[in-house]
């Protein structure tokens, strides 16, 4: 199983190439059908990577590469559930990229394919210190699309933060990650009956 398990003093294309080289395709079954892969799909799955992931340590960016892909394999799996567009699946199930006027990072829906500095980008932060990141992100999309990079949850269908401790998702099996994950995930097939804990009050 091929992931990202190097740690890389800086990040461009090149180093990410190079820990990750190998054949055009490792035998891995395509994730989703090639053309889901539309250049539209492609720009909006990177904006929500970035959107529900961050940028990670450039001096350990394998950690932000694991997750992204885990994400990734989320939007697979709902398209098989489901049979919607993988582009519609991530429109649809990424808050991070949801336009709305209270936005906090209007700047995610001005991601573009490019890398080039996205509108509305904060005048205090460098995007020259964040446009390797933005090429990693896309380089790794396209690499999971290609089959060339497996997911360390396969068995994941749902994704979240803290707020997912709440509601239904108490019964759902949560599925063993890396410790620098920031977000749970979940598979909503297998239910654990446990009991529903908000704060100290247990029901």
């Amino acid at each position: 199983m091929k992931v990202f398990t190097s740690v890389v003093a800086a990040i461009t294309l090149s180093i990410l190439v190079a820990v990750t080289s190998g054949k055009a395709n490792t035998g891995i079954a395509r994730p989703v059908d090639p053309n889901q892969w539309t250049p539209e799909a492609r720009l909006w799955a990177v904006r929500s990577l970035i959107g529900e992931v961050g940028w990670g340590n450039p001096k350990e960016s394998y950690k932000a590469a694991n997750e992204w892909v885990s994400v990734l394999s989320v939007y697979a799996t709902r398209v098989q559930e489901t049979g919607w567009p993988l582009v519609k699946i991530i429109r649809k199930y990424s808050s991070a990229i949801k336009s709305r006027s209270t936005h906090q990072r209007p700047w995610l829906l001005g991601i573009n394919s490019t890398c080039d500095q996205p509108a509305g980008w904060p005048a205090t932060l460098k995007w020259s210190t964040h446009q390797p990141i933005c090429e990693e992100a896309f380089l790794v999309a396209d690499r999971w699309a290609n089959g060339e990079i497996q997911t360390l949850t396969p068995d994941a269908d749902h994704y979240g933060g803290p707020m997912d401790h709440f509601g239904d998702v108490h019964m759902w099996k949560q599925i063993k990650t890396p410790p620098y994950y920031l977000n749970k995930f979940y598979n909503s097939r297998i239910r654990e009956h446990k009991p529903i804990t908000f704060g100290r009050l247990e029901l």
